[in-house]
C-alpha cells in the first residue's frame, strides 16, 4: 500500500517539477540575493528575481514538467496569461511574506527568501498542474 502510494506520488510528472521547481527557485534565490546585496529593498528584489523565475519556469514547465503537446499561439497564449495570473498571485503571497518578516519582524532578508520559497514551490505546483497546463 505504501510502495503504491509512492509511486502515485513520485510518478514522471512529479519528480521533473521538483528538479525543474529546483532549479526555478535557485535562480529565484541567486537573483534575489544579488539584488538585496546590491541594495535593493525586499519588494524591489523579490519582483526582479520573480519575473527572471517565471521566464524560466514557464518554458520548462510547459515543455519538460507537464509536457503540453499543444505548441500553438493560442494555446501557449492562454497557458502563458494562466501561469502569469497564477504566478502573480504566488508572487504578491511572497512579496507579503517576505515584507512582513523582514520589515516588521526584523528577519534577515536572505534567509527569509528560503523559508518563502519552501510555501511557493507547493502553491506553484498546484496553479500549474490544476489551473495552467491541465
Amino acid at each position: 500500500m505504501i510502495k503504491k502510494t509512492l509511486e502515485k506520488i513520485l510518478n514522471k510528472e512529479t519528480i521533473r517539477y521538483i528538479i525543474f521547481g529546483g532549479l526555478t527557485t535557485l535562480i529565484s534565490i541567486i537573483v534575489y540575493t544579488v539584488c538585496i546585496l546590491a541594495g535593493l529593498g525586499v519588494v524591489a528584489a523579490n519582483t526582479v528575481s520573480t519575473i527572471v523565475a517565471i521566464s524560466f519556469a514557464f518554458c520548462v514547465n510547459k515543455i519538460w514538467v507537464f509536457e503540453s503537446k499543444d505548441m500553438s499561439v493560442t494555446t501557449t497564449r492562454k497557458e502563458l496569461v494562466k501561469f502569469l495570473v497564477g504566478r502573480g498571485a504566488t508572487y504578491l503571497i511572497e512579496t507579503g511574506m517576505l515584507f512582513a518578516l523582514v520589515e516588521f519582524m526584523g528577519l534577515h532578508p536572505i534567509i527569509c527568501k528560503y523559508f518563502t520559497q519552501a510555501v511557493i514551490i507547493v502553491l506553484n505546483y498546484l496553479v500549474s498542474k490544476f489551473l495552467v497546463f491541465k
